[in-house]
């Protein structure tokens, strides 16, 4: 008969996914892991495979319990510009408020990898196209429904929209002085004006 596992992998991965998200991938080892789960690395690699295994499901963990709530509304097919207003709210609070000086997961691995790792590199750009394409979609409904101008690049204002949303998650990591955030988040509703 086998053994019952005697942890639970949620609350594990959740616990590893902070140490990732505030060490980085080279900067935790296998002993912060344990330490912070407590679970020893049989375990870990019986659960998750070995670290990388252990840092992928991190990342997916991360972006369904963190990523997927700030972008919730976003991904609705009503989307509009309330919804990225409502996006734009949410980060700048988030990250004046929330762990200052971490920043994102998402973003610090693609920063710490670059195009170095391939399959780690996909994904960060798998999140950035998924992202360029709900607020490209939220911008023609908007357009539709006449709340926008017609003659304004959709294509462009979304890629600067991805741009600024990663730009948040920078300075957040950085603890950016306050005006910073609130400027660009004006700015940023001042782009939406039609």
């Amino acid at each position: 008969m086998a053994r019952k596992r005697e942890f639970d992998p949620e609350e594990a991965l959740d616990k590893a996914m902070h140490v990732f998200w505030e060490k980085g991938y080279a900067g935790t080892s296998m002993r912060d892991l344990t330490a912070a789960t407590g679970v020893a690395p049989a375990g870990l690699y019986a659960a998750f495979g070995d670290k990388d295994g252990l840092y992928q499901k991190s990342l997916e963990h991360y972006r369904d319990n963190y990523i997927g709530r700030l972008l919730a509304e976003l991904f609705t097919d009503e989307a509009g510009l309330d919804e990225i207003r409502v996006v734009f709210t949410r980060i700048h609070d988030r990250q004046q408020t929330f762990r200052r000086g971490v920043g994102c997961l998402w973003t610090n691995g693609a920063m710490e990898f670059g195009d170095t790792q391939p399959d780690k590199s996909d994904l960060f750009r798998w999140n950035a196209v998924r992202m360029e394409d709900a607020f490209a979609r939220a911008l023609s409904r908007s357009v539709e429904a006449g709340k926008w101008p017609a003659d304004r690049s959709i294509d462009q204002t979304a890629a600067l929209l991805v741009s600024i949303f990663n730009g948040f998650l920078v300075l957040g990591r950085g603890s950016a002085e306050p005006h910073i955030m609130d400027r660009s988040l004006k700015a940023v509703f001042a782009l939406l004006e039609s």
